[in-house]
């Protein structure tokens, strides 16, 4: 552009290059928004459709850990007798759950029944027959009667405490049979507690039976 223009201000006349500028260059527009993740598509069921990662186990008590078919064998061997200390082991360790737990003081006073129902019987047996015999008999199998009432009481009091611990505490889902606690409750009990034991060891629980 070679013509000569004036404006106000110039001293001199100048190309008309000088005198009008180069119109601004135009912003340039902004850039486009980064494309927003693609989020996953879960389908008609929703988040819901995600599943839910498995519970760790907390840092409640370890359970008596010995399989029951060994508590069974070892119960024969011994005449009833490591049975007789092991309901006392699973009774303290509800206890330890359950603080308002009476089981332990029940089999307790059913222990000690146990030795008055004996002793009677003895008695009966060595004084042979007689009125006060038949009386002391009566009062044996009474005795007796109220002892298998306790320890039933004994074993569902345990079962009340361990499906309300083994829910709420450290919540597993445990299903505990009433047939079950009522004919095998010891035994029935033992493989519960080696099925918490393993899960508390390998965060694994099996299926229950």
């Amino acid at each position: 552009m070679t013509d000569l223009a004036w404006a106000e201000g110039l001293p001199n006349w100048a190309p008309l290059s000088q005198v009008i500028p180069a119109e601004a260059p135009a912003y340039a527009p902004a850039p486009p928004p980064p494309p927003v993740a693609a989020q996953p598509n879960y389908g008609a069921l929703g988040a819901q459709a995600v599943a839910a990662p498995v519970a760790a186990p907390t840092t409640g008590p370890m359970p008596p850990n010995l399989h029951w078919g060994l508590v069974l064998l070892l119960s024969l061997f011994t005449f009833g007798l490591f049975g007789l200390v092991w309901i006392f082991v699973e009774a303290s360790f509800v206890k330890r759950l359950d603080p308002r737990n009476v089981s332990r003081a029940l089999l307790i006073v059913a222990f000690l029944l146990e030795f008055a129902y004996v002793g009677l019987m003895v008695f009966a047996g060595i004084a042979g027959g007689g009125n006060d015999v038949q009386v002391v008999a009566a009062m044996g199998s009474l005795i007796g009667l109220i002892i298998t009432v306790l320890v039933i009481f004994a074993f569902f009091k345990m079962r009340s405490s361990l499906v309300q611990y083994y829910n709420t505490v450290e919540p597993i889902g445990l299903k505990l049979s009433g047939v079950m606690t009522f004919f095998f409750n010891i035994y029935y009990f033992q493989h519960h507690f080696s099925r918490i034991a393993e899960w508390k060891r390998t965060g694994r629980l099996t299926p229950q039976q």
